[in-house]
């Protein structure tokens, strides 16, 4: 007869249960594989901000593309709209002389054609640019979308991309 060592079964009845568990399908509502098709079309009834691309490297801004400053861009839906957000290295001076926005933080405002964008100087020496169609309001995402940002800016010291958050809720 063939005879095992209790220790041996043991190993192999845990081993059995750990491949198990591995080869089941994640299903959690943010995991990785889950994360990869949101689109602006599940995002329709719920509040959270989707980023959809992103962050990536570009120079020469969209408000004054004769300007080569370089900067890290990354694009988010809410809901039915779309947003693009900019982080500047450095807390850019003439970005300051904007209009101030009628808006529940502290922002500057350029509406250049049909777009707007907000300009918020970042505690940690850069700034944010934010821009969205006319009639949005962004004005009651930024408080959301910066806390997430200083939170994995915090968590990240030494990074070669922004932090940029997949997912902020509101």
């Amino acid at each position: 007869m063939f005879k095992t060592r209790p220790g041996r079964i043991l190993g192999m009845i845990l081993s059995g249960f750990l491949f198990s568990l591995l080869s089941l399908p994640l299903s959690t509502p943010f995991s990785p594989a889950t994360l990869t098709h949101l689109t602006a079309e599940d995002n329709v009834g719920s509040s959270i901000l989707i980023l959809q691309r992103g962050p990536y490297r570009e120079t020469g801004l969209p408000f004054s593309p004769q300007d080569l400053t370089s900067y890290f861009k990354a694009e988010y839906s809410y809901r039915d709209d779309h947003f693009d957000v900019y982080y500047l290295e450095e807390d850019m001076e003439d970005l300051k002389s904007w209009d101030s926005a009628d808006c529940s933080v502290q922002a500057n405002v350029l509406t250049v054609e049909e777009n707007s964008y907000f300009y918020r100087p970042f505690n940690k020496g850069g700034s944010l640019v934010y821009r969205c169609e006319a009639g949005f309001d962004l004005c009651s995402l930024i408080p959301a979308f910066e806390r997430r940002f200083t939170y994995f800016l915090g968590t990240t010291p030494d990074w070669l991309l922004p932090p940029f958050p997949a997912i902020v809720e509101l």
